[in-house]
């Protein structure tokens, strides 16, 4: 089955936090289809709780950044395209919406049209799973801020 993964919800697969054993629960169950700043942001987010005294899931940093670059191998993840940041430009001048939370938003909508199905849309951010249900996502939240 399909979902669309937000960073902030597919970064608990990798880091013990609030969160983690969702995460994990629908990692089982669903496959990461996300746009194609998703490695980018996790990179980021992997590199940020790594100096901050982040708990990795798998224990230790080496296995962690392993396991993600394996699992990378196989996110469906979508290219910034016109249609994309042309959805995300309307919804951040409709909407208190930040821009990198937009182009998920519009990520998500585009690839359900693409996909022809509707997908849960998995975050772990209060104002995207808000934001994200305005526009008709189907929201599934996960322990988060």
């Amino acid at each position: 089955m399909l979902a669309y993964w937000d960073t902030s919800a597919l970064a608990k697969v990798y880091v013990r936090e609030l969160g983690t054993v969702e995460a994990l629960q629908c990692a089982g169950t669903y496959a990461v289809v996300s746009s194609e700043l998703l490695p980018v942001e996790m990179r980021s987010m992997l590199y940020r709780r790594k100096l901050g005294g982040g708990h990795p899931v798998d224990g230790e940093w080496p296995a962690t950044e392993e396991r993600l670059a394996a699992h990378r191998a196989s996110w469906e993840l979508a290219p910034l395209s016109a249609p994309i940041l042309a959805r995300a430009e309307n919804l951040v001048g409709s909407s208190a919406v930040r821009t990198l939370v937009a182009l998920h938003i519009a990520t998500a909508e585009d690839m359900q049209l693409g996909f022809g199905v509707e997908m849960p849309f998995i975050t772990a951010d209060k104002r995207q799973a808000e934001a994200a249900a305005a526009v008709g996502l189907q929201v599934q939240f996960i322990g988060g801020e």
